[in-house]
């Protein structure tokens, strides 16, 4: 896939599919969102726990997480490669993001 002829229906495929990636490496119970936050960050929603990353660079910006320190670290730990493993992934769905008037 190429951001020449993406369409709307290939962003929001791109979309289900690292929230699936993200979802197996976590092992998650809860469900998966994978969205822009209105910062412009990559936004990562698991459960009631929220996570902001830049992108590109994969940094935490910010993030909202109830739970324990451990659990944090591992989380993010987590998240931290798996958009590393899949960074093509990750950088076609963030190019969506920021360039939705040019999906067909």
């Amino acid at each position: 896939m190429n951001t020449e002829n993406m369409t709307k229906m290939d962003a929001e495929a791109l979309e289900a599919l690292c929230e699936k990636k993200v979802l197996q490496k976590l092992k998650a119970e809860s469900p998966v969102e994978v969205s822009m936050a209105l910062s412009g960050r990559l936004k990562i929603s698991i459960g009631e726990n929220s996570y902001n990353f830049i992108f590109p660079g994969v940094r935490l910006d910010w993030f909202s997480h109830k739970g324990d320190y451990d659990d944090f670290v591992r989380v993010t730990t987590e998240i931290d490669a798996v958009i590393n493993e899949n960074i093509e992934l990750f950088a076609l769905l963030f190019w969506s993001y920021k360039n939705k008037e040019k999906l067909k």
